[in-house]
């Protein structure tokens, strides 16, 4: 599909056509899924024939990925302006309109009227941004849109062209830019009609770079398109009527446009599909304007538009000499412009070519054979031509083995009857079976057109003038029901030689109106930006208010109106365009969009790197940020892994290259290398672009992991692995990467990556074992544990190999749900928290293997009656465990850490009498020992900057590459840190097990807008009817329940089945332990 638009893109004969070509490209790539984007990639670029086509596609990706959501009005507050005079609401609402409190618009306000209401609209504080007069009969009438934004502005009214531009040089030197322009014709009562032009002037920003365009014909539109294209402008609005001389004339507004070198068809489009109902969709190419404009109705088509029909078909032909379509094409034009003999050559070669290809469909099974529709059209039409050449034989030999052939009824039909009118012969019969036919279904719009054209053409044979007056007027009937009926091709209508006997009967032209072919609809269409777009239209005198009621109810705001009368007879036409932010899906969707055209532009420019820009432009979107969803749709793409995606291939950049030289030649060192420049504290580092950037590469070029189990079949797949050597480099890297890198989310990165690989055996250059890449990571490890972080690392190991990110306080966030969450409840509303300290948060979970050892060295002396965790596998999360025994737990590792009991953060009784007199000291906070983290703590760690409703995003769509839960778990634990970490390292933060906080269970404190300090107040003693908090959800929540502010309680006492641990820890700032 992708090389058939390509070809009509390189071959269009019309600004049209190239624009349909290069919109459906837009479509093809932004709108497939991640997989199929990349697969049509790599298809193109290996078509020499495409390449340079396949260039032609990179605007269109990039003005994709320049698209920036609205997602709210931003209204300023209104200033002090008196309120509307309600009168002056009521003309507004006679005029077919509405006046609201930010917007209004009139759809059939007389222009005096109009000019009166916005000089007193203006002291309310409105300004108009539409004004389309246009022609009702004698009197003079405006469609217009006002917003209420206070902004100085000017209009002129009924104006030479000439005199608009002289007034828009004049208004500029005032600081003010044209909004609009349009024509009409002013009809005088004893004067022949003149052309005239009204405009829009207001305040702009950009007002200085704005055009104003007036008066131009359609080869001089042409000509200033592509001039101000090269500005890098594009059309804000069109207007286009039809000049006293029957000629187009277009004007309009050109101001800034974000999207460089975009194409000029694409934004501005003809749109050849009437609007009728409403839509609302977010589209690539979002309308910001459109306009009506008459012309022709049924004239009979001209000569000049068969011979236009006969170049095109050979010109196809001339590049496919065996296109049977274009062979038809060119008969039949042929035939129209009388040149039989010349028509009755191709038939002739066609019918040939379909007559073999029918003969050798036969000797395939039956379920094999295939139909050509093409062969029955053919025969169909050879039988009309030989009986225009008077072939009397022929065509009724032709006429009947086109029957044969099954055609449609209305195309059987149809030819018949032509055949007859062509020989001079009678044809009562088949008029008598037309007939027949149309009692039976005469809601059938094929049979009524075909029927139509037959009456036609049988309304030209015969010297009855009263039975030909009868098959005209007939014909015209059936031509008017078939478009009651559904019929809708309107170029066919416009080309069909077989309707100009009837062309000129009053029905046939009553009906070409009705159905909007006397006009049409054309579109100024953006990419900046994107809404949810509602293109409403209607055709009457009156007015639908409640549609556009229901609209201002759903948010939407009008942008565009455009109002038409073609002639007296005909009724108005009205279209408006509205517009609405998008909401919470439509910014999902944008995410989407732009992932899946930033995916189909990294193979580009990893092999094209010829506009640096544009390269560092495609690396920045894999920068973390508050809002990481389009982020995290490249890196979980299910082929951005692939080498051939080129996403690693750019690591020719200067942000990878400065990690690299890093990192690269202190692959096994103990010590870490002193980065360049200092490393900046751990809230800004999350945002770092370098760093930031590397996590993401890692993350998202890996293949998905070998899941971890005890089954020999998984270990044999895993050990069967032969890595090319270019990976071998890679896994290199990421040992490098693990061991050395300052960042605890690249350390993170780096590990998920490497354990993807765990049972494959590598040999490290320095290294003379053969081992797993699994050994290696516990090699590393090894050298890795000590007491404390290293002063430039924002992670460490422990002497229990449980690895910690580092956190570098003050941070302020906001913690609870706020509007992000989804189904949040009132204990978690959002409110601004600081927290003051440094700490550290463990990357894991404690395993079952890590609290075993906990209980056997305690048997006998341990709080609390929970069971523990038999897990089956020793590296899942321990389950379980009662509030109790976590706070013991953090008491035994920090003895087993060496940390003094002093800077223990729980007191339990030393007889161990009461497992419930545990106490928390008030400088609990302050101390170093190990403990739980606070709500704010996990929080903090677990958005790890994201705003969203977690840490990668918004929805639960790429929940199952983080998360253990209901839907991926089969309801039980799983073996730690198999999933993606978050930014900071951090695994399983949702779902798995369950994780018991250091604080009590409360609802937060309303109205907060001042940040709270992260510490506690009065529930330091434990007590077992008072519930501690819950973090993260579980291996048995079902999607909903894990969010980064979800949040529960639960008795101290009870051991959960799904209950398990992270500790963490408080570091003194200025703490710098020596390295051991």
């Amino acid at each position: 599909m992708e090389k058939a638009l390509f070809h009509i893109y390189r071959n269009a004969k019309s600004a049209e056509e190239k624009a349909r070509a290069e919109e459906y490209l837009t479509r093809l790539y932004v709108e497939a899924d991640l997989k199929a984007g990349l697969i049509l990639a790599k298809d193109i670029r290996s078509d020499e024939s495409l390449s340079s086509a396949d260039d032609s596609s990179i605007p269109f990706l990039r003005c994709e990925l320049l698209k920036q959501p609205l997602q709210g009005w931003n209204d300023p507050p209104l200033a002090k302006w008196p309120a509307p005079d309600p009168r002056l609401v009521q003309q507004i609402q006679d005029a077919q309109g509405m006046l609201q409190e930010r917007f209004g618009f009139c759809q059939a306000m007389p222009l005096d009227q109009y000019l009166e209401t916005s000089e007193f609209l203006r002291i309310s504080g409105y300004r108009p941004t539409r004004l389309r007069p246009y022609a009702d009969g004698s009197t003079l009438r405006v469609a217009a849109i006002w917003t209420r934004d206070g902004r100085k502005w000017a209009q002129a009214v009924g104006k030479p062209a000439e005199a608009i531009r002289q007034q828009d040089r004049t208004l500029r030197d005032q600081g003010l830019a044209p909004v609009d322009v349009a024509g009409h014709l002013e009809i005088g009562t004893n004067a022949p009609p003149t052309e005239v032009y009204s405009a829009l002037w207001s305040e702009q920003e950009d007002g200085h770079s704005t055009r104003l365009l007036v008066d131009l014909t359609r080869e001089e539109r042409e000509r200033v398109r592509a001039s101000l294209l090269k500005e890098n402008l594009a059309p804000r609005t069109l207007q286009a009527m039809m000049g006293i001389d029957g000629h187009a004339r277009f004007s309009g507004v050109w101001g800034p446009s974000q999207i460089p070198s975009f194409g000029s068809d694409s934004l501005n489009a003809r749109l050849d599909a009437r609007y009728g109902e409403e839509q609302d969709e977010t589209d690539p190419l979002l309308a910001v304007d459109l306009t009506w404009m008459s012309r022709d109705t049924a004239n009979a088509t001209g000569e000049a538009d068969f011979h236009n029909a006969l170049s095109d078909a050979e010109a196809t032909l001339k590049a496919n000499p065996y296109d049977i379509s274009a062979h038809l094409r060119r008969a039949k034009a042929l035939g129209t412009l009388s040149r039989w003999k010349e028509a009755m050559t191709d038939l002739d070669a066609i019918i040939s070519m379909l007559e073999m290809e029918r003969d050798n469909q036969q000797k395939l099974p039956l379920a094999y054979r295939r139909a050509n529709p093409l062969l029955p059209k053919a025969l169909g039409f050879r039988a009309i031509a030989h009986a225009q050449l008077k072939e009397r034989t022929s065509a009724h030999a032709d006429l009947a083995k086109f029957k044969t052939l099954e055609p449609s009824e209305s195309y059987r039909l149809y030819t018949t009857a032509a055949v007859a009118c062509a020989l001079g012969e009678d044809g009562e019969k088949s008029f008598e079976a037309i007939e027949a036919a149309l009692k039976r279904d005469l809601a059938n719009p094929d049979l009524c057109y075909d029927a139509a054209c037959a009456f036609a053409l049988a309304s030209t044979i015969g010297p009855d003038q009263d039975r030909r007056r009868a098959f005209a007027e007939r014909g015209a009937t059936l031509f008017a029901e078939s478009l009651r009926q559904g019929y809708s091709d309107e170029s066919n209508i416009r080309n069909d030689s077989d309707l100009d006997p009837i062309r000129d009967q009053p029905v046939f032209g009553n009906a070409f109106k009705s159905a909007g072919f006397d006009r049409e609809c054309l579109a100024v269409r953006s990419a900046d930006g994107a809404v949810k777009v509602a293109v409403v239209s209607e055709q009457g005198d009156g007015g639908n208010l409640e549609r556009y009621r229901k609209l201002v109810d759903q948010n939407y705001r009008p942008i565009a109106i455009s109002v038409i009368r073609s002639d007296i007879t005909s009724p108005l036409s009205k279209a408006m365009i509205w517009h609405r932010p998008v909401g919470e899906e439509g910014i999902e969707e944008l995410a989407k969009r732009q992932a899946r055209a930033a995916i189909s532009l990294f193979p580009r420019y990893s092999e094209y790197s010829r506009e640096p820009h544009w390269m560092r432009t495609l690396v920045s979107l894999l920068r973390h940020g508050k809002d990481p969803r389009r982020r995290s749709f490249i890196m979980n793409s299910p082929v951005i892994g692939n080498r051939g995606s080129g996403l690693l291939a750019l690591e020719e950049m200067d942000e990878v290259e400065r990690m690299k030289r890093s990192t690269e030649n202190r692959i096994g060192d103990e010590l870490p290398p002193t980065p360049e420049p200092s490393i900046p504290p751990s809230g800004e580092l999350l945002f770092h672009p370098e760093t930031s950037i590397l996590r993401a590469k890692i993350l998202a070029s890996i293949a998905p992991p070998v899941e971890a189990d005890s089954s020999s079949s998984a270990t044999a797949a895993a050990e069967s692995i032969l890595l090319p050597s270019a990976n071998r480099v890679d896994l290199e890297k990421l040992l490098g990467l693990y061991q050395n890198h300052f960042d605890a989310g690249v350390h993170g990165a780096a590990e998920w990556a490497l354990r993807n690989y765990g049972q494959v055996r590598i040999h490290i250059a320095f290294d003379s074992e053969d081992l797993t890449v699994e050994q290696h990571l516990k090699q590393a490890d090894a050298k890795l544990a000590s007491a404390e972080p290293a002063a430039n690392r924002r992670w460490y190991v422990n002497k229990q190999g449980m690895c910690f990110s580092v956190i570098d306080g003050p941070v302020t966030f906001r913690m609870g749900s706020g509007t992000e969450g989804v189904g949040s409840g009132n204990d978690d509303l959002s409110h601004p928290v600081t927290i003051a300290r440094r700490f550290a948060i463990a990357a894991r979970e404690v395993t079952a293997r890590q609290f075993e050892k906990f209980r056997s060295e305690r048997a006998g002396n341990r709080p609390g009656t929970a069971i523990g965790a038999s897990a089956a596998h020793p590296e899942n999360p321990a389950v379980g465990v009662s509030w109790y025994e976590a706070a013991a737990f953090c008491n035994w590792l920090s003895k087993a850490e060496g940390i003094p009991e002093d800077q223990w953060c729980y007191v339990f009784p030393k007889d161990g009498s009461n497992r419930e007199e545990i106490e928390i000291p008030e400088n609990s906070l302050l101390r170093t020992g190990y403990r739980l983290p606070t709500e704010a703590e996990w929080e903090y760690s677990c958005r790890a900057g994201a705003i969203t409703a977690r840490p990668y995003g918004q929805t639960a769509e790429l929940l199952d590459r983080y998360a253990r839960f209901q839907a991926n778990s089969q309801r039980m634990a799983s073996v730690v840190g198999r999933l993606k970490p978050n930014d900071l390292g951090l695994f399983d933060m949702l779902g798995n097990a369950e994780e018991w906080c250091h604080d009590l269970f409360k609802p937060y404190s309303k109205g907060a807008d001042r940040p709270v300090k992260d510490e506690f107040g009065d529930d330091r003693r434990i007590v077992s009817t008072r519930p501690r908090v819950l973090r993260g959800g579980s291996f048995a929540d079902a999607a909903s329940q894990l969010q980064s502010a979800g949040r529960k309680g639960d008795l101290p006492s009870t051991a959960g089945p799904t209950y398990g641990i992270r500790v963490a820890r408080t570091l003194p700032v200025s703490f710098r332990p020596p390295l051991p």
